[in-house]
């Protein structure tokens, strides 16, 4: 634990190389003409998206056994690469990032052997599903299942009034939680991969504001080969297609894999902070969670985590109530939105925000809404008015004033995800609700605890998921280090990190893990 100089009074930290820099993308893709063009990290528009599923394939009209095996094969071997795999040491299958956790491949299923010919439109394909649904011999949908319709000879899904336009290969969604994608035999093993690396991130296709596909901007990159995956009885040489990866700014994957690199630093002073920040952001790291709070003695100490990226960013540090709306409002005009805002409350009772901003890319618009300092009553009755219009909860921070009451900062953003919240609770019953929920297929969205007069209070925030989790509560520094360092080989890394300080002066460790760099809120 770093230790240094205490601060008696609010300091406001802008580094000087990003305040008012503009908007410049390092990231490029190719255009197919032997040139590059711009590309853009993967934004975040709202909808469902897919992090341990199952594919569900159907080989629809003419297919012979080695056919299929071959198909099967080449299926198993990208669910065994998104799963992690082979994956080389401290490294992630890319998709991990946005959430794309665990896959598993069901065993194949026919349908019409004796074969037709022509094209398939939308209708034709989910009707196709729809019958063999019907009769048992096609799983249902779900909200953790993708139906990957497979044509056989003959058939093609591209062209006038076909499902896919002038696509190999597309996918599309009947709802929010009903999914498929369909690859005639013609295509290339490749235009599986990217169907299912879209439909991972974007199952719920134009059924939302903006786009979340990993693969489109990328497809005039060379295909990544992944010998490890290679099935030489079937004569599958292993292939993926390059697709976005934002901890390179949005450029296309050429390796299939991201860093698993986390760095930290707990209760640092501001210049100490300012230093690591500088030195880490020249180096290419990048904010992932920064959290100011004072010791008993009046010191104000900082915890921040990195993770490895090149997007730009602006921070404020330890800002008032004014310099922070101004940034707010210059910086959301110009296209930038909030990714870090936690505000704490120094002697004086002044109440300070620590804040980072990142740009969205020029195609998107941003939208966002921010409460900052508002009550329990007064959030509750915002958001519960946003929840209906399909907003839904990004950040939300609790701190206590000097005279105990409880205020809250929260910013939304448009969704309609499920959402289990709950507020100001002790920890008997947050156990209590946390026990019940996560076998139930929740898990921890958003998660605080913090000291108010009398007794210790915990916000929580679920969403639905089948990832794995670790959790500490009010951990010494010593207990939270050792914890960590057991299971950081094994790839857990934090997703959540929340100190506080004790009314007997000890700054304790809240944290929640999950296996890999998996960002808010993909």
């Amino acid at each position: 634990m770093r230790t240094g100089l205490g601060l008696s009074a609010f300091l406001i930290g802008f580094l000087s190389v990003l305040a008012g820099a503009p908007v410049a993308w390092a990231a490029s893709c190719p255009d197919g003409k032997g040139g590059n063009v711009p590309c853009y990290p993967l934004q975040y528009h709202g909808g469902p998206f897919l992090e341990t599923f199952s594919i569900h394939p159907l080989y629809y009209g003419v297919w012979s056994a080695a056919e299929i095996a071959k198909e099967q094969a080449y299926l198993e071997s990208l669910a065994a690469y998104l799963s992690g795999k082979n994956a080389p040491a401290f490294q992630q299958p890319m998709l991990r990032q946005y959430g794309v956790d665990k896959v598993t491949v069901a065993a194949p299923k026919t349908a019409s052997a004796n074969g037709t010919t022509g094209t398939l439109s939308q209708k034709n394909v989910e009707d196709i599903i729809a019958a063999n649904q019907g009769s048992g011999n096609l799983e249902a949908y779900g909200p953790h299942r993708l139906i990957l319709l497979l044509p056989g000879a003959g058939l093609n899904a591209s062209g006038k009034n076909s499902a896919c336009g002038n696509g190999g290969g597309c996918h599309n969604a009947e709802s929010t939680s009903e999914f498929w994608a369909v690859v005639p035999k013609a295509q290339e093993l490749v235009v599986i991969g990217h169907e299912v690396f879209e439909s991972a991130t974007d199952p719920a296709i134009n059924k939302f504001d903006g786009w979340d596909e990993a693969v489109d901007q990328c497809d005039n990159a060379p295909n990544i080969s992944l010998p490890a995956f290679d099935v030489p009885s079937v004569g599958l040489t292993f292939q993926i297609p390059p697709a976005t990866d934002n901890t390179i700014g949005g450029s296309c994957s050429v390796t299939g894999y991201t860093n698993l690199g986390e760095l930290q630093d707990y209760e640092v002073t501001h210049d100490q902070f300012l230093n690591d920040y500088n030195t880490l952001y020249s180096q290419g790291w990048r904010l992932y969670i920064l959290q100011g709070y004072v010791l008993s003695n009046g010191d104000v100490r900082y915890n921040a985590v990195w993770r490895p990226g090149v997007l730009n960013e602006t921070l404020l540090l330890a800002g008032s109530s004014e310099q922070f709306q101004s940034q707010e409002s210059t910086l959301y005009a110009q296209g930038w939105s909030l990714y870090i805002l936690q505000s704490f409350i120094i002697g004086s009772g002044q109440v300070l925000y620590n804040a980072v901003w990142r740009p969205a890319p020029p195609r998107d618009q941003v939208k966002e809404q921010v409460m900052a300092g508002v009550t329990l009553q007064q959030f509750q009755s915002s958001y519960s008015a946003l929840n209906l219009e399909n907003w839904r909860l990004y950040i939300l921070q609790a701190y206590v004033t000097n005279s105990g009451e409880v205020r809250y900062n929260a910013v939304v953003h448009p969704g309609d995800l499920a959402e289990d919240d709950f507020l100001e609770a002790g920890k008997v019953n947050y156990e209590s609700e946390y026990a019940t929920l996560n076998p139930d297929g929740w898990r921890l969205y958003i998660f605080q605890s913090f000291p108010t007069p009398g007794q210790q209070l915990y916000n929580a925030i679920w969403r639905h998921g089948t990832h794995n989790e670790k959790t500490l509560y009010g951990a010494t520094y010593t207990t939270y280090r050792d914890e960590y360092n057991q299971i950081y080989p094994e790839g857990w890394r934090l997703y959540v990190l929340n100190s506080y300080v004790s009314p007997s002066g000890e700054v304790l460790f809240d944290a929640v893990w999950r296996q890999g760099t998996i960002d808010r809120p993909l």
